[in-house]
């Protein structure tokens, strides 16, 4: 993998492997235009020079790990990010609409991120709210096609089946998630 620079960070998510058959280049597709754009998103809302965003890795098994390699604090709130979205995702169906909502701008601590990059100037508070919307509907599409954070070995939630439960549920109203086409015309959620 090689040695990181003292600014670099390593974002580690898994992307579902449905059917056992792979992943289709679609979803690879769709993964990596959405890091790109919620990358893009979290630094300017952040004030953060974007600096670099690579796939550092690919180790596939049942479910394909991803490692991608950016600024440090960048890879943090991402990975926290995803790991608080997992979560909710996971205890979905024993929330209400309201608490959910609540409950991920709490978790999220977006609203506190937003309100430095106001006070600090970086961005006019309703730049600042565009762009956490558009962050959340990011991590909203990751979840869609499939990305978790890595799960322990010991995890007792079977990550694939729950996922292919939850695949098209929605923790905020905030659109529909991406359909990526096949060349066949195919729909690959």
């Amino acid at each position: 993998m090689g040695e990181l620079a003292p600014d670099e960070g390593i974002v580690q998510v898994e992307l579902a492997d449905y059917d056992g058959k792979g992943i289709e280049p679609e979803r690879l597709q769709l993964l990596a235009r959405t890091i790109r754009e919620l990358h893009t998103n979290l630094a300017r809302l952040l004030n953060i020079d974007q600096g670099l965003l690579r796939f550092k890795y690919f180790d596939s098994g049942s479910s394909t790990l991803l490692g991608i390699l950016c600024k440090k604090e960048l890879a943090k709130t991402i990975s926290d990010l995803i790991l608080q979205w997992w979560d909710k995702l996971r205890f979905y169906d024993f929330d209400t609409l309201e608490k959910k909502i609540e409950a991920v701008e709490r978790a999220t601590a977006m609203a506190e991120k937003l309100n430095q990059a106001v006070g600090a100037g970086a961005v006019e508070m309703e730049t600042a709210k565009n762009l956490t919307r558009r962050i959340f509907q990011g991590v909203d599409t990751l979840m869609g096609i499939g990305v978790t954070p890595p799960l322990e070995a010991e995890a007792t939630i079977d990550q694939k089946t729950l996922l292919l439960a939850k695949r098209d549920t929605k923790l905020l109203d905030i659109g529909d998630v991406p359909k990526a086409e096949t060349e066949s015309g195919d729909r690959v959620e």
